[in-house]
């Protein structure tokens, strides 16, 4: 899919101009420790021939600090537009992974149980949930950086222009919906069971590689539940056109 190569590409852009933002913010940094050490040379110095100097750089050096904090707080803003634009796209694709792909394949599995050729292409579709996956995980992390380097160097800003804590939320809910969404039961048990017959049945995580499930894998159980069973909560009106799947 050519949307996971525009996700792929945007991630990119957006830990680069994340590197640059960091590499000024540093630069900052070390900017006001000169303005320190200017001051304290003022208060040591202060009546000398070398005030004037002093005061000159002083003002020099602060004017530099305000157009630095300025560039930081605009790229700061520039790159959260760049992060909700990436997120809105991973909202897309992943919608149609999930809803329309993923779907399609839960609904073919369903009528191979009564011998409708069934096209298996779960292996492609894992793939693309592990490429999601891997973009959500990328600009989640680049967010808790962001986060990070706002704590070191905090800058005002007005509330409405602030999209982090918004971000934050929706690439925590777009990870959490691939993950709950991905956990699948991919070998059904038969829809008529006969008393006391052996059968098998198998879940995936089709997000589990990316999660490195594998390093302290989960215990699952599973219960089947009888059509009886089902039905009894809903008044028999409601029935109607439901579909229904012993998984």
């Amino acid at each position: 899919m050519q949307q996971f190569e525009l996700l792929q590409r945007a991630t990119k852009t957006t830990d680069s101009d994340l590197n640059i933002l960091q590499h000024e913010q540093e630069s900052f940094v070390i900017l006001y420790q000169e303005k320190y050490q200017i001051e304290e040379a003022l208060a040591r110095q202060a009546g000398t021939p070398s005030e004037p100097r002093l005061r000159q750089r002083k003002e020099q050096v602060d004017q530099n600090l305000s157009q630095k904090a300025n560039s930081i707080l605009e790229k700061r803003m520039h790159l959260a537009k760049k992060h909700l634009d990436s997120i809105q796209n991973l909202e897309k694709v992943q919608n149609v992974v999930l809803n329309e792909h993923l779907m399609s394949w839960r609904r073919n599995q369903q009528l191979s149980g009564n011998g409708v050729p069934f096209f298996n292409n779960l292996d492609q579709i894992q793939q693309w949930c592990e490429m999601l996956g891997d973009v959500i995980l990328q600009n989640r992390q680049q967010l808790q950086r962001v986060e990070s380097l706002r704590t070191q160097l905090p800058i005002p800003m007005e509330p409405q222009q602030d999209l982090l804590p918004s971000l934050n939320a929706k690439i925590t809910a777009l990870l959490s919906s691939l993950v709950t969404s991905t956990f699948i039961v991919e070998r059904q048990p038969p829809q008529v069971m006969k008393v006391s017959n052996k059968f098998s049945c198998s879940v995936r995580l089709l997000v589990g590689n990316k999660l490195n499930v594998h390093l302290t894998p989960p215990k699952v159980a599973g219960t089947i539940i009888r059509y009886l069973c089902v039905c009894v909560p809903f008044p028999s009106h409601n029935l109607r056109g439901a579909v229904f799947t012993s998984g």
